[in-house]
Parts: structure tokens; C-alpha cells; sequence
């Protein structure tokens, strides 16, 4: 599988969230590690975003009684 870093800001915008509450999510472990590659930067790994996104979809999906 081929997957790209992302910025924060990039990947509050591809989660659809703020970038105040990623951090706060990140805080709460409620969202995908960090990964720090450098002094200053920061990224995430696009696909643990693609799967954090889907697995948050399939939660509140199962919540739903049909």
C-alpha cells in the first residue's frame, strides 16, 4: 500500500475536524499517533487518517438499530 505524510492541517482537513480539535483528540488518544520526522515537523501517515475515518464511520453506524 502507498501512503503519503500529511500536516496537521492537512490532516484535520482530510478528518473534516479543526485543527484545535485534532489536537484535542490526540490528547484524548482518540486519533492517529503522530509522527515527528524531524525538529518542526510533524506529520501523519495519510492511511492511519483513511482508516481513523472509517473506523469512526463503522461506530456510528453500528449505533443505529434498524
Amino acid at each position: 500500500m502507498q501512503t503519503k505524510f500529511l500536516r496537521p492541517k492537512n490532516a484535520a482537513k482530510k478528518a473534516g475536524i479543526s485543527i484545535s480539535h485534532l489536537y484535542n483528540l490526540i490528547a484524548r488518544n482518540d486519533f492517529p499517533i503522530p509522527i515527528k520526522i524531524s525538529k518542526g515537523i510533524t506529520v501523519f501517515l495519510e492511511s492511519d487518517i483513511d482508516d481513523w475515518i472509517l473506523q469512526k464511520v463503522d461506530n456510528s453506524r453500528s449505533n443505529y438499530l434498524i
